[in-house]
């Protein structure tokens, strides 16, 4: 599952009503690998819709 693979997870924040993301990583990450991220693994769900 991409939830195992995951290697970031975020801090959501509300800047002036809208929701900002910062992703950190849970380990080192390699130069070129990608980045694994649950988008609504939290208790929230967002709307990703609009995501690129």
């Amino acid at each position: 599952s991409s939830r195992k693979r995951q290697n970031v997870k975020c801090l959501r924040y509300d800047v002036d009503g809208e929701c900002r993301v910062l992703l950190v990583t849970l380990r080192g990450i390699a130069k070129g690998e990608k980045l694994y991220y649950d988008y609504n693994g939290d208790e929230h769900e967002y709307p990703t819709h609009h995501f690129v």
